[in-house]
C-alpha cells in the first residue's frame, strides 16, 4: 500500500508544469529512502541536524516597471473624479481675475511642492477648514495649470497665462514647472523682449532663463541697443553691459553708439553718467576703433558738447597711435575687424 501511495505522488509531480521547477522555493515530496535517511539525522540530534545556510534561497526585490504611470495614472483619475481630494486651494480675486479654487489631494501637493507641504504640516501650517489660501503671486489660471501639472506633468501656457504660471510656479517650488516655462519663454526671445525677460528671470528665481537671455543680448547687442527696454536700463546695468568682452558687435563704435542713445533719453539725468564711461577704458574701448571711426568721433556734435570729455581722450589715442604706444585694452568679439 505504501509504496501505490508514492508511486501516486511521484506521477502527479510528473504532471506539473515544467515551469514551476525552475523556482527554488518549491519542495518536492521527499522519495522514501531520503525521508528514512532524515529521520535518521533527528534521532542523532547536535549540529548535524540543522539545515545548511546556503541552502536558504536569498530574498529578491522584484520591479513593476509600469507601477509608477499606474499610480499616476490611478491619481489622475480620482483627482478629476473629485475622489477623496481633501485640500482646496484658493487664489485670491484681483482687478482682472476672479477668486479661485481648486480641489486636490493634500499628499500629491506636499509631495511636489515644498512650500504648500510647510503651509499643511507643522509651524507654518496655514489650512483652516480644509481650505489654504495662498498669495497673489498665484493668479487663477496658474492655480489651474499647475494642479493640472501635478498630476499628469503636462502644463498648460497661452500667451496670457506665461508670466503668471511663472510667478506661480516660483511662488509653490515647483523647479520643473519653472523650467517647462522657461524654455517656452526663450524660444521667443528677441531684441525688443530680452532685456525685460533677463529681468523677470531674477525676479522669479530662474537661472536657466537668465542665461538665454543673457547670450541673447551679449550676441545681439546693436539689435538690442535699438529697442525700447535699453533706454530702461540704469546705469549699472548700463555699465555692467558696456563692459563686457563676450558682446558680439561689428566694431566698438556700436557700443559708443549704444551709450549715447541711451544718454540722450534723459541727458539731465545721464550727461554725467556718460562722462563716467566714456572715460572707462572698459566700457568704451577706444584703442578697438579704426582711425575713421577716431575721426568721426572728433568731428560729432556731442564731441564739440563735451570737448573735455571726448576730444581729450580721442587726442591721447591717436598720439598713442601715432608713436606706437602699447595696447593694453581688450578685445570683444567684433564682427568686423578695424582697420
Amino acid at each position: 500500500m505504501l509504496e501505490c501511495q508514492n508511486r501516486r505522488k511521484y506521477l502527479y509531480v510528473q504532471k506539473l508544469p515544467t515551469s514551476l521547477f525552475a523556482s527554488q522555493h518549491l519542495l518536492l515530496p521527499a522519495m522514501p529512502g531520503t525521508r528514512r535517511q532524515a529521520k535518521k539525522r533527528r534521532r542523532t540530534g547536535g549540529q548535524g541536524s540543522q539545515t545548511p545556510t546556503g541552502s536558504v534561497p536569498a530574498a529578491e526585490r522584484l520591479t513593476h516597471p509600469g507601477h509608477a504611470g499606474e499610480l499616476l495614472s490611478g491619481l489622475e483619475r480620482l483627482w478629476r473624479a473629485g475622489t477623496l481630494c481633501d485640500l482646496v486651494i484658493k487664489s485670491p480675486a484681483s482687478a482682472s481675475q476672479d477668486e479661485c479654487e481648486v480641489k486636490v489631494h493634500s499628499v500629491v501637493a506636499a509631495a511636489l511642492s515644498e512650500p504648500l507641504e510647510k503651509m499643511l504640516v507643522g509651524e507654518m501650517a496655514s489650512v483652516k477648514d480644509g481650505v489654504l489660501s495662498v498669495g497673489p503671486e498665484v493668479e487663477g489660471p496658474a492655480l489651474r495649470s499647475l494642479s493640472e501639472f501635478m498630476y499628469t506633468g503636462e502644463l498648460e501656457l497661452t500667451a496670457a497665462t506665461t508670466w503668471s504660471v511663472l510667478s506661480a510656479a516660483n511662488y509653490f517650488g515647483m523647479d520643473a514647472a519653472k523650467q517647462l516655462v522657461a524654455e517656452c519663454i526663450a524660444g521667443g526671445l528677441s531684441p525688443e523682449n530680452a532685456l525685460g525677460m533677463l529681468k523677470a528671470a531674477g525676479c522669479y528665481a530662474c537661472p536657466p532663463l537668465g542665461e538665454e537671455a543673457t547670450a541673447f543680448v551679449e550676441r545681439h547687442f546693436a539689435a538690442v541697443a535699438e529697442e525700447e527696454e535699453w533706454l530702461e536700463q540704469t546705469a549699472e546695468e548700463v555699465k555692467a553691459w558696456l563692459s563686457r568682452d563676450t558682446l558680439r558687435v561689428p566694431s566698438e563704435m556700436t557700443v559708443y553708439e549704444a551709450l549715447v542713445r541711451w544718454t540722450e533719453h534723459a541727458p539731465a539725468e545721464r550727461e554725467a553718467t556718460f562722462a563716467e564711461l566714456f572715460a572707462d577704458e572698459e566700457a568704451v574701448r577706444l584703442p578697438r576703433m579704426s582711425v575713421e571711426e577716431l575721426d568721426g568721433l572728433l568731428k560729432s556734435p556731442r564731441a564739440s558738447a563735451l570737448a573735455d570729455t571726448i576730444k581729450d581722450r580721442a587726442g591721447i589715442e591717436l598720439f598713442r597711435r601715432n608713436e606706437g604706444g602699447m595696447d593694453t585694452s581688450r578685445p570683444r568679439v567684433y564682427l568686423a575687424a578695424p582697420n
